[in-house]
């Protein structure tokens, strides 16, 4: 019987073996690095085949994002960055503090939206939309201040110098959003987190200058911010009566800027401009804590008088440190930022005059320095296409420091004084175009202490139609003060305001008797309701108690008055209340009631009818005539 041939079952061929056992056509156990059955047999195992492919693998690409939700939102930043972020630091701060957000804002969401809310209100500010509802960006702006502050929690949620950067950049920001919206009380807020901020800060450090540290954070902390949080404590208690945090380090002067407040027979000189702002500031400083101190003057310490004399030595010997720094400006934006820092040289010194004077008259003498606060603010605001001719008119314009001596002395002697003159600076180049907000102090307010404290009637209306003509300088908004002063001048000179009088009506200083002068003013502004709480407070032999008077000053009220729809004068106003007077008088049975009716009036008088209560006011005066 035949035999079946015997095969082998079919099996799928090895091909991970050695390369040793493959020839000899074995199993291979693939033990690596050599085989077992190799190594028994005392054979030399060749290794094995590398079955292992590469395989690419491309990473999948993340969608690139700016960081911003949407295009509104960029086109805000976009504002910011090629406008607001430049005028809010117009004056003092160069390049540092715009490149300084700029770059924080690609890599901080808080930053990033607390530019885009200010961005929203300072454009609104811009197009003359004076309250929220006028305000079409200011839901949007809100969002993003609510952002903002969230962000700013998770930001800085350690103590680090970034965190405390970032917070104090952000509380800057916050700071403008809040003055752009006219509300001073949050802004204030703001203002005492920041000033905590610089405290701890300097505290942790150890220092007070610029030049005894190399870390980035903390170099911008002392360059660029706590300069300017020093700065906005000084305005604020100056402009807005507010306490100053007096445990707030003002960072200190240079070497040689301090020279001017150790010996006051020294020449100093300033390197910089930002020297001589630091000092300026610095000596802001010590007048506004030798005047808070102050007591009735008939009981001032005579420290205070001695510390008077070396305030006004120190301010004449920083005029005259100045002078190199100022002749050799290079361009025109160097040039204002002396005009800016020269306008409150000179209100400082009045400031500090007034004080220890309780008769309001002190300051006639001082008619020079008022002069000069209107001609630097004139130059400031003057037409950047002005031809140099009408330019050079104003060649005598300008006091050198010699001269500011002489006229500082003749006050002193309370004589009358004619400023001295000499060559006025040839700048070329002005800058175009005048913000319409900054944060740091201009002019505004300068102004508007001129309007209130120089009597001369002819400089005090150059310096409110200089006010009417400004916009926004921190906390002061020219139009407000403008209005403000028009009311004071006309208490004073006890007669109706007029920009332009006669000379039978235009007053000067010897003409404002004493008991019709106003000592101080504070004002409560309500922008909502387009009015001013004024409180007005005359002094009687040095004495303010009992001389206290209230009002309600509509403003903006010659804006409304003035448009080419409504070109209505006095004569015309004055028929239309009359015709009024006739239909009042036959429904109020006497002028005894009449009477009764403006006190009732006056008593009952609430803040939702502030609006028009001036006018019912005029209803009531010409009625009672």
């Amino acid at each position: 019987m035949p035999t079946k041939k015997r095969t082998r079952a079919s099996h799928p061929k090895v091909r991970t073996g050695c390369h040793t056992c493959k020839a000899r056509r074995v199993k291979c156990d693939e033990q690596r690095p050599s085989c077992e059955k190799c190594i028994n047999t005392g054979r030399k195992c060749e290794g094995y085949k590398n079955n292992r492919e590469w395989i690419v693998v491309v990473a999948p690409q993340r969608p690139v994002t700016d960081g911003f939700e949407d295009d509104r939102s960029r086109r805000h930043f976009d504002y910011f960055r090629t406008q607001a972020v430049y005028e809010l630091s117009w004056f003092f701060d160069d390049d540092h503090w715009p490149k300084l957000v700029l770059q924080e804002s690609h890599s901080s969401a808080a930053v990033r939206h607390a530019v885009i809310a200010l961005a929203c209100s300072h454009e609104d500010f811009k197009n003359n939309a004076r309250t929220a509802a006028q305000a079409p960006q200011y839901a949007y702006a809100a969002q993003h201040y609510s952002k903002a502050i969230k962000n700013l929690i998770k930001e800085t949620s350690d103590a680090a110098q970034e965190s405390r950067l970032r917070a104090l950049m952000c509380g800057l920001l916050f700071i403008s959003l809040e003055t752009v919206r006219g509300n001073n009380a949050a802004a204030l807020h703001h203002l005492d987190g920041c000033l905590k901020i610089v405290k701890e800060a300097q505290a942790q450090l150890g220092m007070t200058s610029l030049d005894h540290d190399c870390l980035e954070c903390a170099a911008h902390l002392f360059r660029d911010i706590i300069p300017m949080c020093a700065r906005l404590d000084i305005q604020a208690s100056i402009m807005l009566g507010r306490q100053q945090q007096n445990d707030t380090t003002i960072p200190e002067c240079s070497e040689s800027a301090n020279d001017v407040g150790t010996d006051m027979y020294l020449e100093p000189n300033f390197r910089s401009s930002f020297e001589a702002l630091q000092c300026l500031y610095w000596l802001g400083d010590r007048v506004h804590d030798l005047v808070g101190g102050l007591a009735p003057l008939h009981s001032a310490r005579p420290d205070a008088w001695m510390e008077r004399l070396m305030l006004e030595g120190q301010f004449l010997h920083w005029e005259r440190a100045i002078q190199p720094l100022l002749a050799a400006s290079e361009n025109t934006h160097e040039f204002d930022k002396f005009l800016v820092m020269r306008i409150h040289h000179r209100t400082m010194m009045t400031l500090l005059e007034s004080s220890f004077d309780d008769t309001e008259r002190l300051l006639d003498n001082y008619q020079w320095a008022f002069e000069d606060i209107i001609k630097f603010a004139a130059e400031l605001q003057e037409d950047p296409q002005g031809t140099d001719d009408e330019s050079s008119n104003d060649s005598d314009s300008y006091l050198t420091a010699d001269s500011l001596a002489v006229n500082s002395a003749r006050s002193q002697s309370s004589r009358t004084s004619t400023p001295l003159s000499s060559p006025r600076l040839n700048v070329s180049g002005r800058k175009t175009g005048r913000p319409v907000f900054v944060l740091d102090a201009g002019i505004i307010f300068s102004l508007y202490w001129t309007a209130l404290k120089c009597r001369d009637g002819p400089t005090r209306r150059r310096a409110i139609s200089l006010l009417e003509s400004s916009k926004q300088d921190g906390s002061s908004i020219g139009p407000i003060q403008a209005a403000i002063a028009k009311r004071i001048v006309e208490i004073e000179e006890e007669q109706p305001y007029e920009q332009d009088p006669i000379s039978e009506k235009l007053k000067r200083a010897e003409d404002v008797l004493g008991y019709a002068r106003v000592h101080n003013v504070n004002t409560d502004i309500m922008r909502e309701k387009q009015t001013a709480r004024v409180m007005i407070l005359k002094r009687v032999e040095g004495v303010e108690e009992g001389c206290q008077s209230v009002e309600w000053i509509p403003l903006f009220r010659e804006q409304l008055l003035t448009t080419p729809h409504l070109d209505f004068n006095r004569a015309i106003v004055t028929a239309i209340v009359k015709v009024i007077m006739v239909i009042c008088k036959s429904m109020i049975p006497n002028e005894k009631s009449l009477l009764a009716l403006q006190k009732q009036y006056r008593k009952d008088w609430s803040d939702e009818m502030a609006g028009v209560s001036p006018t019912l006011f005029i209803l009531f005066d010409i009625l009672l005539q």
